[in-house]
């Protein structure tokens, strides 16, 4: 066996959309204090065809920010009024299991997963947002990976 070592390359290219989004933050003295780890939420905004909203930390977001700082963050938001999450949660909620995929295809069950991910973590059913975790974590490939990147960012 050569002792020489080679190396390899791995080029990935993703396709971008650019945006600019300006949230005018009215009233931030009257905010201030309102504690660690609180919020001030943006409205939604869409680009891509995802729907967005900015969270401001107005004392920051842990116990480590200085008083003196302002924490802010972009949030994925996910629209739970899509009836196909609606009933795959209420499904969950009572079987404690996922409805069969078989319907969807390809992008189209990661996608799904994506929403019951969110929606599991809005409503704190923390074993629907592991199956969904481990679901999302098998078909993870380099076309879902900032997006999933985004989404763990938000809810884990």
């Amino acid at each position: 066996m050569s002792s020489e070592s080679k190396n390899t390359a791995l080029l990935c290219t993703t396709e971008a959309d650019l945006a600019t989004y300006t949230y005018e933050f009215a009233g931030y003295s009257l905010t201030g204090h309102i504690g660690i780890g609180k919020f001030v939420r943006s409205d939604t905004f869409t680009v891509a065809g995802y729907d967005w909203a900015i969270r401001v930390y107005p004392d920051g977001i842990d116990d480590e920010a200085s008083m003196d700082s302002v924490a802010a963050s972009l949030e994925l938001m996910s629209s739970d009024a899509e009836p196909e999450v609606f009933r795959a949660l209420l499904h969950f909620i009572y079987n404690d299991s996922l409805p069969g995929m078989g319907d969807l295809q390809g992008n189209d069950c990661g996608e799904m997963m994506r929403h019951l991910f969110v929606a599991a973590d809005r409503y704190a059913m923390d074993r629907m947002k592991l199956v969904c975790q481990i679901i999302i974590c098998k078909k993870l490939d380099v076309e879902t990976v900032a997006t999933t990147l985004a989404l763990a960012d938000q809810h884990i």
